[in-house]
């Protein structure tokens, strides 16, 4: 969906209008019509969007079901793909969901303004979502702004969630939980909430930075995850908590150039030797010397989010400022320091306390100054072998790369095995796997975190993230056992073959010709079951 105007809910009668937008995991049925570019169809209420579609006009729908639903990769393409990912969700105002919807009998009213389930590498990005309501007391029963449930690993990663206002919602700001992994959760403003500005359970590696978490009921930031980073946050005036990481869900969290002040406890940490903290304006925190600065003397600090060498003083004004006065992006609000540790943050230029300025465009950097580059990364096959005993390369392409006013100079290749690439097109090697359970057949392999990092000729980077993969030799279903399933497999898909880059398996109807394809030479033949036949009883574990 691109931007421009607002979807707005109306009181009618005693009933509200709700508009909620959804990403959804598996498509589902609706009576309403596919709608978008090229079907034809204008989007109306409950229609499932599955083509680019700008709205031209506020749109308000009965209270009995949902606004739009996003039902395909790259908002394109059929709706029933098994996942949906590569959607952008911009410049929508999406408010009083969910209030006075009556449901059955001890039935909670699971309303979100944004409720996205197992989608990949998404853009959420200046949109006001803010007075959304529900009746459960559990996460997931309704009442954020934003929930993010990741449903598995190799789900509910790399998206991004920027310049947002969440704010005043029945629950927090923002909720993720269960698997969510490398998304990046930044300048947004999440306050008023009546339980957390931004909370996440069970999700790792995520980072949070540059927000303003405060004045929220409960908590500013609740964190049930490890290897999370917070960092450059304003987290003020919440209620007894200020960040909570909370013992034994997770540990090597890095809380660190925060400012987190006006709390019982500023910085509460259940297990305060496994995580890090440190250069944060706080008054009291578990992990010893967290606290580098006091919150006696704060001063507002402003970031020059564009890099164009200028700084936004305030909101007012602002590009972020999208709908009429309403929807202003926390890109545009400065954070709060202490006076020696702004001095500090500044020196290197990205920031400045003393002489702010007016930056109009300061929330989008496409719209003044150099283009950043973008990083397009093309993994030949999605399923693959450990290739040091029976070769198995995995080719990675990063010549769908491009930047929209220089060149791309440099490319880097992280495997996520510890091992990395600087050529456009590289190959590489595995020599092992990650099998995630106990010592019994029928769990799953955790993917290697891969990414690219392309640099044009200013320069300036950009980085995208992916997941590779890779089963033991001679393992094709995934079970983590060789054995006669796999054998039956490769016999199914028999004389299968495909010719990369231009056509390879994930262009063909079904995956299993790519499980099978254990040498990864695009031919699924007597190689493939001979690599069955030397690893028999092999296992993952």
């Amino acid at each position: 969906m691109d931007e421009t105007r607002r979807i707005r809910a109306m009181r009618l009668g005693v009933f509200i209008v709700i508009v909620v937008v959804i990403l959804v995991f598996a498509a589902r049925s609706a009576s309403a019509a596919n709608c978008g570019d090229g079907t034809g169809n204008p989007c109306q209420c409950g229609d499932t969007v599955i083509g680019d579609w700008t709205f031209t006009g506020d749109m308000t729908c009965p209270s009995t079901g949902d606004g739009l639903i996003i039902g395909a990769n790259n908002a394109l393409g059929d709706a029933t793909h098994i996942s949906v990912d590569n959607n952008t969700v911009t410049g929508c105002y999406i408010h009083h969901n969910g209030n006075d919807t009556e449901c059955g009998a001890g039935e909670d009213v699971v309303t979100h303004g944004i409720h996205i389930v197992a989608a990949n590498n998404c853009n959420i990005t200046k949109n006001e979502i803010t007075y959304n309501d529900g009746t459960g007391d559990q996460y997931g029963s309704g009442g954020n702004g934003i929930f993010m449930f990741g449903r598995n690993t190799p789900r509910g990663n790399y998206n991004n969630f920027t310049c947002n206002n969440l704010s005043y919602n029945a629950k927090s700001g923002f909720f993720m939980h269960t698997k969510c992994m490398h998304n990046i959760i930044s300048s947004n403003t999440a306050t008023g909430n009546a339980e957390g500005g931004i909370m996440y359970s069970l999700s790792d590696y995520n980072e949070i930075k540059y927000n303003n978490m405060s004045n929220n009921a409960n908590v500013g930031c609740r964190s049930r995850g490890g290897n999370n980073d917070l960092m450059f946050n304003t987290i003020m005036n919440n209620g007894p908590i200020g960040i909570d990481v909370v013992s034994g869900f997770g540990t090597g969290s890095i809380i660190t150039n925060n400012t987190v002040c006006g709390h019982t406890k500023d910085i509460q940490v259940g297990d305060p030797g496994n995580n890090t903290g440190d250069s944060n304006t706080c008054g009291s925190s578990d992990i010893a010397g967290a606290c580098d600065w006091s919150c006696d003397t704060l001063v507002p600090v402003y970031f020059d989010f564009d890099s164009d060498g200028y700084y936004s003083e305030d909101r007012v004004g602002c590009s972020c400022d999208i709908v009429g006065g309403r929807g202003e992006c926390a890109c545009c609000n400065p954070g709060l320091f202490n006076s020696s540790g702004a001095a500090q943050y500044c020196a290197g230029g990205v920031c400045t306390y003393l002489n702010p300025g007016t930056d109009p465009n300061d929330c989008d950097a496409s719209t003044t100054g150099h283009k950043p580059p973008v990083a397009d990364a093309l993994v030949y096959d999605e399923y693959n072998n450990v290739g040091s005993k029976h070769l198995c390369k995995v080719c990675f392409d990063g010549s769908g790369s491009h930047d929209p006013d220089g060149s791309i100079t440099s490319y880097e290749w992280s495997f996520g095995d510890g091992a990395y690439g600087t050529d456009m097109i590289c190959e590489h090697i595995y020599a092992s796997w990650n099998w995630n359970g106990p010592d019994e057949p029928g769990n799953y392999y955790e993917p290697f975190y891969a990414l690219l990092t392309v640099t044009d000729d200013e320069p300036e980077i950009n980085t995208t993230y992916f997941d590779v993969i890779v089963h033991i030799a001679g393992d094709a279903n995934g079970d983590g056992v060789v054995n006669i399933m796999d054998a039956s497999l490769v016999g199914f898909e028999w004389g299968r073959s495909c010719s990369p880059p231009d056509t390879c398996w994930r262009d063909l109807p079904n995956e299993w010709a790519d499980r099978a394809d254990l040498n990864n030479d695009h031919e699924v033949n007597i190689l493939d079951m001979v690599i069955i036949g030397t690893r028999w009883k092999d296992k993952a574990w």
